[in-house]
């Protein structure tokens, strides 16, 4: 072979090579974005919640029925708005007081780390839950006096998170 068709070869190479790096490297860098977005929107939505005075006051009512109806009236909108697939509130004991899904009200929660944002941290976590494996974020709500009487768990299922990444990584 001649050098420049070498040459040529070469420098063929080198373009499909470095064109197919920085794909890849701008897939990782919109998947990053996103995933960080659907992170923040999750915690933002959770604290949201748990600062709203109706959503406090409901979980430190003593009846069920005005509990879950006061719960409903601030979730809902909200739900509604924020693209969430699921909010969760529960109380102090970890009893869910709102579900996306009715016949969970009522059940406990069942994540370890629930004890830890009761004791003050929110956290963003990756895992399963009673709707599938999603990414969610968890905050405590604070009566008056800075004590926690419930939690807010707000959520992205992973099949709608992987979604959206495909729609700007394949568009």
């Amino acid at each position: 072979m001649r050098f420049q068709t070498k040459l040529m070869v070469f420098i063929s190479l080198l373009v499909v090579v470095v064109t197919g790096l920085l794909g890849l490297s701008f897939r990782y860098m919109i998947t990053s974005a996103l995933y960080e977005e659907m992170e923040k929107r999750a915690l933002t939505v959770a604290n949201m919640l748990a600062v709203d005075a109706q959503v406090r006051e409901a979980l430190e009512q003593t009846d069920l029925a005005q509990l879950r109806s006061r719960i409903n009236e601030a979730v809902k909108p909200v739900q509604a708005s924020s693209g969430a697939d699921f909010i969760t509130i529960a109380d102090r004991h970890l009893i869910r007081q709102w579900h996306v899904n009715p016949e969970r009200i009522g059940t406990p929660m069942l994540d370890p780390i629930n004890d830890k944002v009761l004791h003050g941290q929110s956290l963003i976590t990756e895992s399963a839950g009673s709707l599938g494996q999603s990414l969610r974020a968890k905050t405590a709500v604070y009566d008056k006096q800075g004590k926690a009487i419930g939690l807010v768990s707000v959520g992205f299922l992973m099949t709608d998170v992987e979604q959206n990444i495909r729609t700007y990584t394949y568009a």
